[in-house]
């Protein structure tokens, strides 16, 4: 057989050359040629007024880059795009070119408009399933009435317009504001100030985005997203013939973005260079494409900087306005207290469920009802005072002080080891016995699951090393505060699971400084040095003070127990208000609806009297901002016969003085709206009064008037070259809108 192989050898060499070389002509060249047939053709759907044709991929890649940025939340897996410092927001929403763009292709856009509209009438925003008032439209009210009022006037449109669209753009900036992640951590804030009720475990993973909204994709289509695109590659196109933008300039603006954001975060140890290459791979662009699409965006806005910054105010425009606000006047400002300014009908309503329970049904503010009487209906507003010193350690952050060696050891222990395994299966199918074996296994582990392994060592290693949470207790800051604590035991800590057991540890421990004189107060220190309820948070506490005589919890102090007996009392009379006017508490189906939607509507009902009172001495619609207008007069009368009224206090934290009105020297300018008359009411974020003291001119300029109205005149400057541009475009530009 060798014989043959090597006497046709050369017969062999030479057939096995012709079918290699004839395999890879023939086959090479029809891959090549089936390649070329499945390559995606890169269409020209437009063209500008300088008839440059534009891309599908452009406008593709454009629009892309658009959807987030550095303000996108990170949740369902989102990642925000660090190279947009808010293209969107600050080019086309706070200028209002974007709704001048969508005026102008509202027929072609108003399809995907309306299917966002609907959404955002349907929406029902979060609210726990047993206690309503923990709820999104509470947290609303208190930190961002806006959203509240927007969201209401969407819901009363009768149909999709234009409108609609501007009253999206303006919640999704509101959104930006106060974020979705904002109003979580104050939800779970919220639920662990009552013990009674169970925390809602769909809040952990609940997306609170306003209609489950989270890109600029989400909120106002593709199609509107390749609009802006085509614009901007439009008119950065005609801005190039006066601008030039060199590509180092574009990266480095780039990666400035990139830096502001990432100086916000405290992380010390971030590699940026992994982070600007990450960036690319999420947006799906290499360097190249990613600095041009940056080109283009800063060409389209240098043009429209030079039109406002070429805007130019003659200062004798404001020589009258600034002769009349040089006047500055020294008046006495006479007010309620910050949380007697209420905001909404809720306000109102709570203040009202406080009043009856603490002062009755008359409004005699010197007579509280006996503490007792308080006591049996409402113990929540009974408390007594603990003024106490306070550190505390977040088990998760302690344990990243845990060395790898300690790790380590914990992990290999034998019984360690069989804990890892009955929470982790998949760490071993087989017995390991010797260290090695057990490191190689969580070394082999992917990164993920290597991570909750190492997380829950060090946690569960501090449990059993309570010298280590100790140790970590005295390096953290210390801090003094005062609790109130209610008769009924409510309280909220974030260590505290158990308020009873905790407050009866405050009851029988000595003070700071004294020595225990009992086994049963150094019981009570040893466990107060480091003390956790459910093993995440741990608190060293000390009491500085303790109070032995119950008081009544002040109106201001009182807020946040209000909410749930304000809730009970509506519930109490919703079924009787339902019968009063079925038809204002049905929905589309003919089904009544869930309380936390008409709260208002029932409260108005319930509290119809005080409404009533207010109604006769105001003629504004907003009556809640009236409530003290006959009590406000009645000080102003007072107080301009004797200056030294007992209407005044300086300290309104008792029920004494919580009413008082709070004194305060001001020096006013006319720009700032300062009051000709003295005692005359106002409503200036509150009800006041001023006396005025004296009346004296000032050399100082009004500049924020001045930068003010330049401001405006700037966007106003902007607004008609994009209306203008936009004319130009009609005409000489060509796109397929898709």
């Amino acid at each position: 057989m060798l014989n043959f192989f090597r006497k046709y050898q050369k017969v062999f060499f030479i057939f096995i050359t012709v079918v290699i070389v004839f395999s890879f002509s023939f086959f090479g060249t029809y891959s090549a040629l089936l390649g070329s047939q499945n390559t995606v053709e890169d269409k020209t759907i437009g063209q500008t007024p300088l008839k440059k044709p534009i891309k599908e991929s452009e406008v593709s890649m454009m629009s892309r880059f658009l959807t987030t940025d550095i303000h996108t939340g990170a949740q369902r897996q989102i990642v925000p795009n660090l190279f947009n410092d808010g293209v969107l927001l600050k080019d086309f929403f706070h200028t209002g070119i974007a709704q001048l763009l969508v005026q102008e292709h509202f027929d072609e856009l108003k399809e995907e408009i309306e299917i966002r509209w609907k959404r955002a009438q349907k929406y029902v925003p979060y609210q726990h399933p047993q206690a309503p008032y923990i709820s999104a439209e509470t947290v609303w009210s208190y930190f961002s009435p806006e959203i509240m009022k927007t969201l209401q006037a969407i819901k009363e449109e009768k149909e999709c317009t234009p409108k609609s669209f501007e009253l999206l753009a303006y919640l999704y900036m509101q959104q930006i504001n106060f974020s979705a992640e904002q109003l979580k951590r104050i939800l779970f804030y919220q639920q662990k100030q009552y013990p009674n009720i169970q925390m809602d475990p769909k809040l952990y993973h609940e997306d609170l985005c306003l209609f489950g909204f989270q890109t600029a994709g989400d909120w106002f289509s593709q199609k509107f997203l390749n609009l802006l695109s085509f614009y901007i590659i439009n008119i950065s196109s005609m801005s190039a013939q006066d601008y030039k933008v060199g590509s180092m300039e574009a990266k480095i603006d780039l990666v400035k973005n990139m830096q502001q954001f990432l100086a916000r975060v405290e992380d010390q140890e971030l590699n940026t260079h992994e982070i600007y290459k990450n960036q690319l791979r999420v947006l799906g662009l290499d360097e190249k494409n990613a600095v041009k699409i940056w080109q283009t965006i800063l060409l389209f806005r240098k043009a429209f900087d030079a039109v406002s910054d070429s805007v130019f105010i003659d200062p004798m425009t404001f020589s009258d306005y600034e002769a009349y606000a040089s006047h500055q006047v020294d008046v006495n400002h006479f007010s309620l207290p910050e949380t007697l300014h209420f905001k909404n009908y809720l306000d109102l309503f709570r203040f009202e469920v406080y009043k009856k329970a603490v002062y009755g049904t008359k409004d005699d503010w010197q007579n509280p009802l006996a503490l007792e009487e308080i006591k049996k209906k409402y113990p929540s507003l009974v408390c007594k005072k603990y003024t106490i010193e306070l550190s505390i350690v977040d088990l998760k952050k302690a344990a990243l002080g845990i060395s790898l060696k300690d790790m380590w050891d914990w992990q290999t222990q034998d019984e360690n080891w069989n804990t890892l395994v009955t929470k982790f299966p998949a760490i071993s199918a087989k017995s390991l016995k010797s260290k090695s074996e057990r490191l190689r296994t969580l070394d082999e582990q992917d990164l993920k699951l290597r991570h909750q392994i190492d997380a829950f060592s060090r946690e569960a290693f501090l449990m059993t090393h309570r010298e280590v949470v100790l140790k970590e207790l005295e390096k953290a800051p210390v801090k003094t505060m005062d609790l109130n604590i209610s008769s009924d035991h409510q309280l909220s800590l974030p260590f505290v699971k158990d308020p009873k057991k905790f407050i009866q540890l405050l009851s029988s421990v000595s003070l700071k400084g004294e020595e225990p004189f009992d086994d049963a107060q150094k019981k009570a220190i040893r466990m107060l040095s480091a003390y956790s309820d459910n093993d995440q948070v741990y608190a060293k506490v000390a009491v500085l003070q303790r109070e032995e005589e119950e008081h009544v919890l002040p109106f201001e102090k009182a807020l946040s127990t209000l909410d749930p007996l304000l809730t009970q009392t509506l519930e109490d009379h919703y079924p009787h208000a339902r019968t009063q006017n079925p038809n204002m508490f049905k929905d589309e189906k003919g089904e009544f609806k869930n309380l936390y939607e008409v709260k208002e509507e029932v409260g108005k009902i319930v509290f119809k009297e005080v409404l009533q009172k207010i109604k006769t001495q105001t003629s504004s619609n907003d009556l809640y901002a009236y409530r003290f207008y006959s009590y406000m007069n009645d000080a102003l009368k007072d107080i301009q016969k004797n200056p030294d009224s007992n209407y005044i206090a300086d300290h309104h934290d008792s029920l004494d003085t919580q009413f008082k009105v709070v004194k305060k020297e001001e020096t006013l300018a006319h720009s700032d709206q300062a009051p000709i008359q003295s005692y005359t009411i106002e409503n200036k974020e509150g009800l006041c009064f001023f006396e005025i003291l004296k009346t004296r001119s000032s050399d100082a300029k009004d500049s924020k008037a001045l930068d003010g109205s330049l401001n405006m005149l700037k966007m106003e400057a902007k607004k008609n070259l994009a209306a203008s541009l936009f004319e130009e475009m009609k005409q000489k530009a060509k796109y397929e809108l898709r």
